[in-house]
């Protein structure tokens, strides 16, 4: 499996070079890859990540209270067709990868200007993260990054709407509601500041071991929180790897590095403002839930899904146009390493 990644990367890798001379191929390119896409999360071997064999279990016991609690109503929805026909949890994995792949090819198709590029961006962290282990999250993903462009167009019942599907395939989708806060207006000086400022606030209150979350009476939603804190006290999840993390670490460079061109990038790419802002929500989650591992890793990868478009941008900051890409793609094989031959999220 690691070797079939590692080639699609590659191929993705020419084609992004090659853009600009792939007019007469490009969508069929494009339309092939996501087939590969797909067939490759769809019939993975079962055991070869981190999350396939707990699906096959709910899969197979679709109709236990254990999966009530543990799954969405869309995932057991989903189990009892499939199950009508075949007990091969493959079909499962294949309509969730469909879905997935598929809305989240149309939204780069609807967002980015290098398709290629960003395709290198997903296979190398989110479809790894998302596709091949978190398959729920993907397809709350891809209908966040359908919801962008409307946003950014003041159609917020289209983007409501989007979010709210996203909910059915993800609960933790919920916290997308948030994004209808936001607009799509260029960043002023005050809004580059408290952006800027976020990170380092982050990690001042993590030294200082401030709990921003626990300490806010909200009720339901606070009993759950504490529930988390103390499954976490007693050993149940690991601390959040807060300055050790070279994801966590490559993400705050690339935010710096875009926040320090916004006002390029903005002339190219009208939707930086409001993917800036979700980026910087992302890091609001991570530093906030610090003291709640799993709920901060969540949430943060649930927003950070708009790096797929994100980073395309860096092609505005340097020349020539391919040594930006080069440096799009180390970034990214860091990711992929990391994710890959260090947490073994693929096996």
């Amino acid at each position: 499996m690691v070797i079939l990644l590692i080639a699609i990367i590659a191929f993705i890798a020419f084609a992004a070079i090659l853009e600009d001379n792939l007019v007469k191929y490009k969508w069929q390119i494009y339309i092939f890859l996501g087939v590969v896409f797909i067939m490759t999360a769809a019939f993975r071997v079962v055991g070869n990540d981190n999350d396939s064999q707990t699906y096959e279990y709910y899969f197979l016991h679709y109709d236990e209270p254990l999966t009530a609690l543990a799954v969405e109503f869309s995932f057991i929805i989903i189990s009892f067709f499939v199950n009508k026909f075949t007990t091969d949890v493959h079909w499962l994995f294949f309509i969730y990868a469909v879905l997935g792949v598929t809305l989240k090819f149309l939204a780069i198709k609807k967002l980015s200007k290098f398709l290629f590029l960003s395709l290198f961006i997903y296979v190398c962290h989110f479809f790894v993260l998302h596709d091949m282990i978190q398959m729920r999250v993907s397809v709350s993903t891809a209908l966040l990054l359908l919801a962008i462009k409307p946003l950014s167009e003041g159609r917020r019942r289209t983007a409501l709407l989007l979010m709210a599907t996203a909910a059915f395939f993800h609960y933790s989708s919920l916290a997308m509601l948030a994004v209808l806060l936001f607009n799509n207006k260029p960043l002023s000086n005050k809004m580059l500041w408290f952006m800027a400022a976020i990170i380092p606030v982050g990690y001042a209150a993590f030294l200082m071991n401030i709990d921003l979350v626990t300490t806010v009476p909200i009720p339901y939603i606070g009993e759950k929180i504490e529930m988390y804190k103390q499954l976490k006290d007693m050993g149940r999840y690991d601390e959040l790897a807060i300055f050790n993390n070279p994801i966590v670490l490559i993400r705050i460079f690339m935010f710096y590095l875009l926040l320090a061109f916004h006002d390029t990038i903005y002339n190219y790419n009208k939707e930086f403002p409001l993917m800036m802002k979700i980026e910087a929500l992302s890091f609001i989650c991570f530093f906030m839930l610090s003291s709640l591992p799993v709920l901060a890793g969540r949430l943060s990868e649930l927003f950070s899904v708009v790096d797929i478009i994100l980073y395309t941008n860096v092609v505005y900051i340097f020349r020539p146009q391919y040594m930006a890409k080069l440096f799009v793609f180390a970034m990214c094989l860091m990711l992929f390493y990391m994710d890959v031959f260090v947490l073994d999220f693929i096996k």
